[in-house]
C-alpha cells in the first residue's frame, strides 16, 4: 500500500525458483561492466567512443627514390628530398671511359715522309751531275728544262723516276700527317710529319744547289 506522493514500490520479478530475473537493458543507458577487461587497443567501458568514418592515424612510409639503398627493416626512413650525411655514396650511373685511339696513323705517316725526304734529298746527287755536265757545255746556268729532261732520262733515268715517287708519296704523307694530328690518331707524330713534308722540298733544293755550285763557279 502506498500513500500519496510516493511511488509505489516495485518488487523485482522472480522466477519459478524465486531468483531475481534480470531486467532488461533499457536503450541508451549505460550498460555495466560484466567485469572483463576491454580489448586491446579499445577504450575502457564509458568513454567516447570514435566517430563512425573516422581513420586511425598511421604512419606513412616515404617513397625512397629509384636507385637509392634500401634502409634496413625497422630502421626509420628519410623524407624524400632531404640533405644526405656527409660521405654518404650516392647513385651516380657509372660512365665508360673513353676508348684510348691508336697513335697508328700519325707514326705511318712520319715514317712515310721521313723516308721520301731521305730518297728525294739522295737523288739530288746524280741529278745535279747531268745539270754539273749541261752548265759546263752550254756555258750558262740557264738550262732548258726539255733539254734537261731529255738528259736526265737518257743518264740518269732511275734517280729521276725515284725523285716523282718520293715527292708524290711524301706529299700524300704530310696530309694523311695532318689528318691524324686532327683526329687525334697519333696528334703528335702527325703534326711532326706534316712540318717535315713542309721542309722537305727546302732540305733538298739547297742541297741541289750545293751541288750546283762547282759549275756555277767554273762558268762565272
Amino acid at each position: 500500500m502506498s500513500t500519496w506522493g510516493t511511488e509505489p514500490s516495485q518488487n523485482p520479478p522472480t522466477g519459478p525458483s524465486g531468483e531475481a530475473t534480470p531486467t532488461p537493458p533499457t536503450y541508451g543507458a549505460p550498460q555495466p561492466n560484466p567485469g572483463y577487461p576491454p580489448a586491446q587497443g579499445q577504450p575502457p567501458y564509458g568513454y567516447p567512443q570514435q566517430p563512425y568514418g573516422q581513420q586511425q592515424p598511421y604512419p606513412t612510409q616515404q617513397q625512397q627514390p629509384y636507385g637509392a639503398p634500401q634502409a634496413p627493416y625497422g630502421a626509420p626512413q628519410q623524407p624524400y628530398g632531404a640533405p644526405q650525411p656527409y660521405g654518404t655514396p650516392q647513385p651516380y650511373p657509372q660512365q665508360a671511359a673513353p676508348a684510348k685511339k691508336s697513335p697508328l696513323l700519325g707514326r705511318i705517316a712520319l715514317a712515310l715522309v721521313v723516308t721520301t725526304a731521305a730518297l728525294a734529298t739522295y737523288t739530288m746527287g746524280p741529278m745535279m751531275t747531268v745539270a754539273n755536265q749541261l752548265i759546263i757545255a752550254t756555258g750558262s746556268t740557264d738550262l732548258d728544262s726539255e733539254v734537261f729532261s731529255e738528259a736526265l732520262m737518257s743518264s740518269a733515268s732511275g734517280p729521276a723516276m725515284l725523285f716523282q715517287l718520293a715527292s708524290t708519296v711524301g706529299t700524300v704523307a704530310m696530309v694523311i700527317g695532318l689528318i691524324a694530328g686532327i683526329i687525334g690518331r697519333g696528334r703528335a707524330s702527325g703534326f711532326i710529319a706534316f712540318v717535315l713534308g713542309l721542309l722537305t722540298p727546302v732540305i733538298y733544293i739547297i742541297y741541289a744547289i750545293i751541288l750546283l755550285m762547282p759549275a756555277i763557279q767554273a762558268v762565272s
